[in-house]
């Protein structure tokens, strides 16, 4: 590691670029959690799940659609595809998008259907001054939405990706930080976000968690004939993923959280209460090692190589100014020339940033292979 501890890194990030705020380590501490959303995104989208993809979408509660929760990442089947070439120029906005796939004929056009122009989002593909949104939400309707993606085969080409998508997520990502102030010991908040964390994973699902008087954790999974299928938690996970009837994972929703230290979740090698609040409560946890953060900063933000350099740019006109609206470096929305480095940076290094960086927490058993497996035979078998 080129620093001792992220709480070193957070204070060299600080003096480099947050040296005009009033409060320079807890605005750097900020970035650094918009870094692991980053870090996340990028690697779903190198295990090929951005057709799959949502950002910041309202997901409701199993059997209670009058409370939803906005996750960070939503997983989605593909109910029809489809490509565009990149032949406007941007501004690319939603409304745009539905009117030249309406114009456009045969399978683009086909894909736009029941999408009216007039409820299109107002959002924007790719803007002039060159930011990309991600998993960019076209239009709503019928329970289904139509995301448009503009992914690069290289610098100078450029493809529209469409996926008209089931509205219910077949899985969801949430990533935590908290970050720790001077003076003390761990972030004041920790605990707080632990469990809403914990609520949202526990009530998104119509897969529930029940603890039996063994201390074991069981799945509950309500069967549509009233009656419960009870099964130790992995095994039911099994079960489901690899060999339910698809028509059983209506509403079942694989919960994922990805968690970062930073002095909160670990004592040396000991989780705190909020880290065992976070791994009885998801499917799936994962932790993000220091070192992993450390070396993603190193490499992309302070000491970036030529190809990596326009990462370096997007960050710094991000929070040069401190200004709201500014930001070229989320994972919603992206400098495109960044996003083209980002993309190649995790083709690259995918293997080691999996081996080297994380750490399976939750279940006890089981690689990062392993959910990568899982949802893609999610996303195989849910989608058309």
């Amino acid at each position: 590691m080129s620093y001792p501890s992220i709480d070193a890194l957070q204070k060299a990030l600080g003096a480099k670029f947050f040296h005009n705020r009033q409060d320079v380590k807890k605005a750097a501490g900020r970035a650094m959690g918009t870094i692991v959303e980053l870090i996340t995104f990028y690697i779903v989208r190198q295990w090929g799940f951005l057709p799959h993809l949502t950002i910041e979408k309202g997901l409701a509660e199993f059997a209670n659609d009058s409370i939803t929760h906005n996750v960070e990442f939503g997983l989605h089947a593909v109910q029809q595809s489809a490509k565009l070439p990149l032949v406007a120029k941007p501004p690319i906005s939603a409304s745009s998008l539905l009117k030249a796939i309406a114009q456009g004929g045969g399978k683009a056009a086909s894909i736009g259907v029941g999408f009216a122009v007039a409820s299109a989002k107002a959002t924007q593909l790719l803007s002039k001054d060159g930011l990309l949104r991600n998993a960019c939400t076209l239009a709503a309707a019928n329970d289904e939405l139509l995301v448009a993606n503009l992914d690069p085969s290289s610098r100078d080409e450029w493809v529209i990706n469409l996926c008209r998508l089931s509205a219910k997520p077949f899985a969801m990502v949430e990533c935590k930080r908290v970050g720790v102030e001077d003076g003390a010991k761990k972030g004041p908040t920790t605990i707080e976000k632990a469990k809403q964390g914990a609520y949202v994973a526990k009530h998104v699902s119509a897969l529930q968690k029940v603890r039996g008087r063994d201390g074991k954790i069981y799945g509950v999974m309500p069967l549509t004939s009233g009656e419960f299928q009870i099964r130790e938690l992995a095994e039911e996970i099994r079960r489901l993923v690899f060999e339910a009837p698809v028509d059983e994972l209506d509403g079942f929703t694989l919960t994922v959280g990805v968690v970062s230290n930073h002095g909160n979740w670990f004592t040396k090698d000991d989780p705190n209460k909020e880290l065992a609040v976070l791994k009885q409560s998801y499917d799936w946890l994962l932790f993000l090692s220091d070192a992993g953060i450390v070396e993603f900063v190193t490499d992309t933000i302070l000491s970036p190589t030529r190809n990596l350099a326009p990462i370096k740019k997007a960050f710094e006109d991000s929070y040069r100014s401190g200004k709201s609206g500014s930001n070229r470096f989320t994972k919603v929305r992206v400098d495109i020339d960044a996003h083209h480095s980002l993309c190649e940076y995790f083709s690259e290094h995918i293997d080691r940033i999996q081996s080297d960086w994380f750490r399976v927490l939750a279940p006890g058993k089981g690689e990062i292979d392993d959910l990568r497996s899982e949802l893609g035979t999610l996303a195989r078998r849910l989608s058309r």
